[in-house]
């Protein structure tokens, strides 16, 4: 579906199709999608019918699921639950939303003990993590190999379904995937920039629009000291922060060049600023920031009547487009489930075609799976800046689910805001990061 020229979708406008590029990158296919890290259990067969057949038990059952949904994501899967409750009534969802600051710990807490949910929802990188403190996730691959009909996986884009499998086993379902797209306000900044050079100059002037005190405009904000937000840059350079062996690279001349370029927004050009997340939600929605680099769920944190527009991010030189993180975020059957067949069967219907439908539309999630796009009807209900983040989707990095991530990401975030706001030095902070993590790496479970 494209991108309308000028559409409206509740009252917010969006982005215009001249994007910085082309349809021609939208990873539509097979052949388009971003190469993954981890094999996948994917087959090259049509793909089958959905089909979904659950034996309601003689009595009620309550099956809890966990997630950190917000906003318009809640509703969208608090409505396919209500779905589910009207075709299996004995089959209840108990759906609890848990701030997303507490829900890793508390997983790994509750689940070991057997006190936790039987579901729960989370992005795919701690995978690794989760199997190195076992019994928490529950494998997929006996309970895929069932259904006959399982051919059904070819309906999601092949790295929504690498991202969830680790050393050859699946353990997860696709519910959406993230990345970073640029997010501009279009009262203060008229056509979206291709490059960082062109992002500069209209961030500049973006604040000379602006006054003084309650009047100021900021150029571009977002939370730039930690490295999943920085990560467009390091990897638009050729930065590995993790390989595929589980090494850091963070001290690579790549990485340090992108620390450099960002901290001279902030030193040099004095286009950003440093705030965290939720003050960057605030300024824009109050039209006092001019960019924003956010996710897709920032979409459901907009005020109504914002008028904004999203574009891909911009590209750091020719030949080298910014390549933010590619996340899977998949629902997982927890190790404690004492029903884990009927899990598994909710684990299908929501991540199948009447959720997707749901959340796609209501939730304004970019869902993994393909037949929802090639739906021009439900295209044309859906926000079409969801095409923007399904373009940016060609040029990104699978984000690694080694357990080694979990090593690295406080200590690089560290360094990194240091370095961008802190004048600290960022080739001796990255190599004293390097440092701590490898040996933290080395240390690791024992």
């Amino acid at each position: 579906a494209a991108v309308a020229a000028e559409g409206t979708i509740d009252g917010n406008r969006v982005a215009p199709h001249d994007a910085p590029t082309g349809e021609e990158d939208a990873p539509t296919g097979e052949e388009d999608a971003p190469t993954g890290e981890e094999d996948a259990p994917t087959k090259e067969a049509a793909p089958a019918q959905f089909k979904l057949t659950v034996e309601e038990p003689a009595q009620p059952v309550k099956l809890v699921l966990w997630h950190a949904y917000r906003g318009k994501e809640k509703e969208a899967l608090e409505e396919a639950v209500s779905l589910w409750g009207q075709k299996y009534p004995k089959i209840e969802i108990d759906a609890q939303e848990v701030p997303f600051s507490a829900l890793r710990d508390k997983l790994v807490v509750t689940i070991p003990r057997g006190t936790g949910p039987d579901l729960f929802i989370y992005a795919h990188n701690n995978i690794g993590d989760w199997l190195l403190k076992g019994d928490i996730l529950v494998p997929l691959n006996s309970f895929v190999e069932e259904y006959d009909d399982f051919d059904e996986l070819d309906r999601f884009m092949p790295d929504t379904i690498k991202a969830l499998a680790y050393g050859g086993t699946m353990y997860g379902l696709p519910m959406a995937f993230k990345s970073h797209a640029l997010f501009y306000h279009k009262d203060l900044v008229k056509t979206p920039p291709a490059t960082m050079d062109e992002l500069i100059v209209a961030a500049k002037a973006a604040q000379a629009s602006g006054g003084e005190g309650e009047d100021k405009v900021y150029g571009l904000v977002y939370d730039a000291g930690l490295v999943y937000n920085h990560a467009p840059w390091a990897n638009g350079l050729g930065a590995e922060i993790l390989d595929q062996e589980g090494q850091p690279h963070i001290d690579s001349a790549a990485m340090i060049e992108s620390v450099q370029l960002i901290s001279s927004l902030f030193t040099e050009h004095k286009i950003l600023p440093d705030l965290n997340d939720a003050m960057a939600t605030y300024l824009f929605n109050s039209g006092k920031a001019a960019f924003v680099i956010k996710g897709p769920w920032f979409l459901g944190e907009l005020d109504e009547g914002v008028n904004y527009g999203v574009a891909l991010l911009p590209a750091l030189a020719p030949g080298k487009p910014a390549r933010p993180f590619l996340g899977s975020e998949g629902i997982y059957l927890s190790h404690c489930s004492k029903n884990k067949e009927l899990a598994f069967q909710v684990m299908r219907f929501l991540t199948g075609p009447e959720s997707a439908q749901i959340r796609y539309v209501t939730g304004q999630q970019l869902v993994p799976n393909v037949a929802v796009y090639e739906d021009e009807q439900l295209a044309a209900r859906a926000n079409p800046a969801l095409e923007v983040f399904k373009r940016q989707a060609a040029n990104t990095v699978v984000m690694s689910s080694r357990p080694e991530m979990q090593a690295l990401w406080s200590v690089a975030d560290n360094a990194l805001r240091k370095s961008i706001f802190g004048a600290a030095d960022a080739k001796e902070a990255f190599t004293e990061a390097q440092t701590k993590v490898s040996h933290d790496i080395q240390n690791m479970g024992k």
